[in-house]
């Protein structure tokens, strides 16, 4: 039977992510970047993206089959995800 203590002999060392230092530091940055504000997109301009690469795969789908319609879905899907 193995004991109860055995298993912190076999785990590795804390990461230093975990360290209180470099999470606070972390933490402050975090906050810097959430408390900058972005304009808001045009309601047009969200739509046109949201829908833009499903749109985009069903026309692909119907003229060159479902590898270039998944290969074009999914570069639309990066570039709106990107804004």
């Amino acid at each position: 039977m193995i004991s109860s203590h055995s298993w912190r002999a076999i785990s590795p060392p804390p990461s230093p992510a975990w360290s209180g230092e470099l999470g606070e530091e972390m933490m402050s940055n975090h906050s810097v970047q959430a408390s900058v504000k972005k304009p808001p997109i045009h309601p047009l301009l969200k739509l046109g993206l949201d829908l833009g690469p499903l749109i985009l795969f069903f026309v692909a789908n119907s003229r060159w089959g479902i590898f270039a319609a998944t290969a074009a879905f999914m570069a639309a899907a990066i570039v709106g995800a990107c804004r």
